[in-house]
């Protein structure tokens, strides 16, 4: 072989590129936020469950006909098409009707958290049928977390709806953060509030920070620590009542900021604090 060749032949091998092998962290990142938006889902659907059970099992006793605020007195009033097509026309009568919805839901919720589905519509159906049903609870559907379950319900249907068809389309791209974004706007929005009407209601409990003092001796339903809770130095409490202020007001803006990591430390905060709700209190 020439020296010419020899050249030619060096020069072609210089030109090979060896590929480097990168790990694919993009399909990781994409099974990583598939396992936590059926996390998110299964626990969604879990708490629809247990609160149609909860409304099918306690409507005979408050909503029936023999009840305390029978739901027959209230349904033209809400839904006066439903009560024309249905109850005049003899198709079901207005307590079977409730019991029905809540059955209906219990199904549906069954079948995202077996898997089977976890389709935006499953959500969407199951928060108008839950919000059929509180409509018509009266004095007794008219608290603060049957409203928070329909705004969980209605923006996690749109969720989906863009998850499901990201993966009809078969986009595996590492995240789509648009999607989320509604979720987390109506997590700001209800720990904000939480906090916000603390202060607003000029309680002086709240603003001297010896709401817990009070609280754990005056609730309504005490958990079985909330004896022990109510010993706990003074120092400590006004402590947790700052700390709480602190995490539902100007910490709660974390939730919406861009970065990954203010939102990681913020949610711990506040897995943290309904940790200790939950625990001493209810």
């Amino acid at each position: 072989m020439s020296a010419e060749d020899k050249d030619v032949s060096m020069s072609g091998m210089a030109k090979e590129v060896v590929p480097s092998e990168e790990p694919d962290t993009r399909k990781d990142d994409y099974r990583r936020d598939r396992r936590l938006q059926e996390l998110y889902l299964f626990f969604l659907a879990t708490v629809f469950l247990i609160a149609f059970a909860s409304y099918y099992v306690q409507f005979p006793g408050l909503l029936s006909n023999a009840g305390l605020e029978p739901v027959q007195r209230v349904l033209p009033n809400y839904f006066p098409l439903v009560h024309k097509l249905l109850i005049l026309a003899d198709w079901i009568d207005a307590d079977s009707l409730c019991e029905l919805v809540a059955i209906s839901g219990i199904f549906l919720s069954g079948l995202v958290i077996s898997g089977v589905t976890t389709h935006g519509l499953v959500f969407a159906l199951m928060t108008a049928g839950y919000s059929f049903l509180i409509t018509l609870g009266g004095t007794f559907y008219s608290f603060q977390w049957d409203a928070l379950l329909l705004e969980s319900g209605l923006v996690t249907s749109i969720c989906c709806c863009v998850w499901t068809a990201r993966q009809t389309s078969n986009i595996k791209s590492a995240s789509f953060p648009a999607a989320c974004w509604p979720i987390r706007f109506l997590l700001f929005k209800l720990m904000l509030m939480s906090g916000v009407v603390k202060i607003q209601s000029n309680c002086p409990t709240w603003i001297n920070l010896t709401a817990l003092e009070y609280h754990f001796a005056t609730q309504c339903i005490p958990g079985p620590l909330s004896w022990y809770a109510h010993q706990l130095h003074p120092f400590f409490l006004r402590l947790s009542v700052a700390a709480t202020l602190l995490i539902e007001i100007p910490l709660a803006f974390l939730v919406i900021v861009p970065c990954s990591v203010p939102r990681q430390i913020v949610a711990i905060l506040q897995i943290v604090l309904q940790a200790i709700i939950t625990s001493s209190i209810y």
